[in-house]
């Protein structure tokens, strides 16, 4: 995904859950463990917090300590919460998490206390209320992501909360939709658990408990509590880790924070640096080169000249359908009355098309009625257009006459695919011959992954080695794709995807170091201007072979 295209409209929101669930992979163990130690005892605490309010007797007298209790173990809950994004914020990064001392807990615990009770009244109004509920999780969910900074405050945080919760409302109330949904589904999978669970247990192990004597016993306020908070528990990472990410995006729009984090990536590879090297220093000769040998001729262009130079190339036809529509028109043939006096011809002719079918079908009921209606005169209160179905044997004559007309449109209908089966088996032939690989707009998904092998095959048999090992790295994306490894889209770069597959291809940990090679080699010949050899062809083509293999 280009960095300007979510900068605008925010990474889908797929793929922003995709990527969140990638980041959850990547966090270390021991984070989970102080996640889980900080989180579950607020669990437990709710549930009991339920069940006293509920059915204790002393529950008027118990309020204010129990809630003290609840206050305390949210605010360790949230702090919790604050260690997992900051471990997967320090991932993002590509730098080393920074140490947490009492100080700086007792920080992040003041942050919480100050802002998330307001969630409390905040969020059930923005729920009834319906439009601003997205923006408001968004703003508290932001808070606990930003909580992280040790230099943190209150009134920074909240802040910074707010503009986080403007960006791409559209990215984050898709994405609140979507895990709602999925979060709903979850409950209902662990609500199902146990309505079959102690059934399961009495036929399979014969004991009987009051569920398995009463499955609707299970439908009480305590345990579709408890279901709601394990469902709650479940999702909460997931949420915590698109909400990171959003933060990184939005942060990264002022300042390149993401930039500096794909160098910090790409630093430690230890081949990847000494290739970014080169690459730097192959430009810099090149710059050195052009600066050396075209300072005489940029001397001797003027200001008019680029002006005069940049206006003939927006008035070719290239650039001028960004104009708007208006102006464009104006600028075509000056007539800004042309399209609509065409459109209002179309109307007209459709209208008098439509005028003339309403008059075929009055003749047509008339003949009908002719035909098979009644000999009776009409009735002032029925029109023409309606038949007179009070005669059976005018009724079973008309349900014959639709049967007949029935087949001959089935009949016309197969009669016309018949005669188009041909054509459609000659176009099925993908047209390799069409593909011009020299141009870099060239896309993977132009054709199926045969279509590309055969290409390459060709091209290798003609010399074009250069062109044939192309062929060959765009089959193997096209292959990728097939299998739901890779989404292919002209916007994405080779590092797009070797990403995208690094979050997707788990299940096959061969997969991504091979592919990785591949898209070195084809970038050292592609973009670097290496020399390629038969030899080293039918290494790539080999190496594209297994990847068609599964990567064995």
């Amino acid at each position: 995904m280009k960095r300007r295209h979510w900068v605008k409209e925010g990474q889908p929101a797929l793929e922003l859950i995709e990527e969140g669930f990638y980041w959850l992979r990547r966090v270390p163990t021991s984070i989970w463990l102080a996640y889980l130690s900080l989180t579950l005892p607020l669990l437990l605490g709710g549930l009991l917090f339920w069940a006293e309010m509920s059915t204790s007797p002393d529950a008027k007298r118990d309020l204010a300590l129990h809630a003290c209790l609840l206050t305390a173990l949210l605010l360790l809950a949230k702090l919790g919460q604050t260690l997992l994004c900051d471990s997967m914020h320090s991932l993002m990064v590509g730098v080393p998490r920074s140490p947490w001392g009492l100080g700086r807990m007792f920080r992040t615990v003041w942050i919480h206390l100050a802002l998330q009770p307001l969630g409390l009244i905040l969020i059930p109004f923005g729920l009834l209320t319906v439009f601003p509920a997205g923006w408001i999780i968004a703003w508290f969910q932001a808070a606990t992501v930003l909580a992280r900074a040790p230099d943190a405050t209150p009134s920074s945080v909240a802040r910074l909360s707010f503009r986080q919760a403007r960006l791409w409302p559209a990215q984050n109330h898709v994405v609140l939709t979507l895990l709602s949904s999925f979060g709903l589904f979850v409950f209902i999978n662990l609500l199902l658990l146990c309505v079959f669970a102690p059934q399961g247990m009495k036929m399979f192990l014969g004991l009987e408990t009051i569920f398995s004597r009463s499955p609707w016993s299970v439908l009480n306020s305590t345990v579709l509590a408890a279901l709601m908070a394990f469902a709650t528990l479940a999702m909460d990472p997931l949420f915590k880790a698109i909400y990171v990410l959003r933060c990184f995006q939005g942060q990264s729009v002022r300042s390149g924070e993401d930039l500096l984090a794909g160098l910090q990536h790409l630093r430690a590879g230890r081949l990847t640096a000494l290739l970014l090297a080169a690459c730097l220093a192959l430009s810099a000769q090149a710059v050195m080169g052009a600066e050396t040998a075209a300072p005489s001729r940029a001397d001797r262009l003027t200001t008019s000249q680029i002006d005069a130079a940049i206006d003939d190339t927006l008035a070719t036809r290239d650039y001028r359908w960004r104009l708007p529509q208006d102006e464009a028109r104006s600028k075509v043939d000056g007539k800004d009355r042309g399209w609509a006096n065409f459109w209002e011809a179309v109307g007209k002719r459709m209208k008098a098309m439509v005028e003339s079918g309403r008059r075929m079908a009055q003749k047509f009921s008339d003949l009908l009625q002719k035909l098979f209606g009644s000999r009776t005169p009409a009735s002032p209160q029925k029109g023409n257009f309606f038949f007179d179905w009070g005669s059976p044997l005018a009724v079973l004559s008309k349900l014959l006459l639709v049967v007949l007309a029935l087949g001959v449109v089935v009949l016309a209908i197969r009669l016309w695919k018949a005669r188009r089966v041909p054509v459609a088996t000659v176009a099925a032939t993908p047209a390799t011959s069409s593909v011009d690989l020299g141009d870099e707009d060239v896309h993977a998904s132009q054709l199926p992954e045969d279509g590309w092998l055969q290409l390459a095959h060709n091209l290798a048999a003609s010399g074009e080695l250069r062109l044939s090992m192309r062929a060959f790295y765009l089959a193997s994306l096209s292959h990728l794709a097939s299998r739901n490894l890779l989404s292919l889209e002209k916007a994405k770069s080779n590092q797009d995807y070797l990403a995208e597959l690094r979050r997707r291809s788990h299940a096959l940990p061969t997969m991504l170091p091979l592919f990785s090679e591949t898209v070195v080699a084809f970038e050292c010949v592609w973009y670097g201007e290496h020399p390629v050899d038969s030899a080293g062809l039918e290494a790539f083509a080999a190496r594209v072979g297994r990847i068609q293999g599964g990567a064995l």
